[in-house]
């Protein structure tokens, strides 16, 4: 699939949201060899870097996010859209106060879909990934929820699961190769 094939994605995808939840489009501007995606300007930076800063939140203000992040999602499905790569990069805040509201972003891994249809494509990025897609059998839309799961742990703790470097939670996982990682073998995955 060549990279104006995922942003077209993207765009139909984004066109059809409507949510306080999620990063709105506001134009596309299609030239000959160049596509420009005029998005809502986000003041306040990702979720992660706000992680990197505090090392962690508290359980007051975890649940605002995580509230948040969850009525976007949910959202999302009804629209029988998947995220499929869920993780802070792709939480933005709309402010840079700590009381800001947050936004999904980036939907060019995300596939609309039937709630009948289950997806097989193995994507997304390794820390967040459910274990059905890295077991590559057929998943469906609820890997958003581990993903969910798995933000929620690291916004609570400041560290992702199974001990792994937070600056390696933004690896995809184009850049991993086949070889089972000790965290899918300690996790029972290789």
């Amino acid at each position: 699939m060549s990279y104006l094939q995922v942003w077209k994605i993207e765009i139909d995808i984004l066109k059809r949201m409507n949510h306080p939840g999620i990063v709105n489009l506001v134009d596309v501007i299609d030239e000959k060899s160049k596509i420009y995606i005029i998005m809502e300007l986000m003041k306040g930076g990702e979720l992660f870097d706000r992680i990197v800063e505090r090392g962690n939140y508290t359980e007051q203000d975890s649940m605002k996010v995580v509230k948040e992040l969850l009525e976007a999602v949910e959202y999302l499905h009804s629209m029988d859209c998947a995220h499929r790569d869920l993780k802070p990069e792709n939480v933005l805040f709309v402010e840079k106060t700590e009381d800001s509201k947050i936004k999904l972003a980036d939907f060019g891994l995300s596939k609309v879909h039937t709630s009948n249809d289950m997806l097989r494509t193995e994507v997304g990025t390794t820390t967040y990934m459910a274990p059905e897609i890295i077991n590559r059998v057929p998943y469906s839309n609820a890997c958003d929820l581990w993903s969910v799961g798995v933000i929620t742990f690291i916004v609570l703790s400041g560290y992702p699961r199974f001990g792994m470097n937070l600056k390696m939670t933004s690896m995809s996982v184009a850049k991993f190769s086949r070889e089972p990682t000790t965290s899918m073998i300690l996790c029972g995955m290789s």
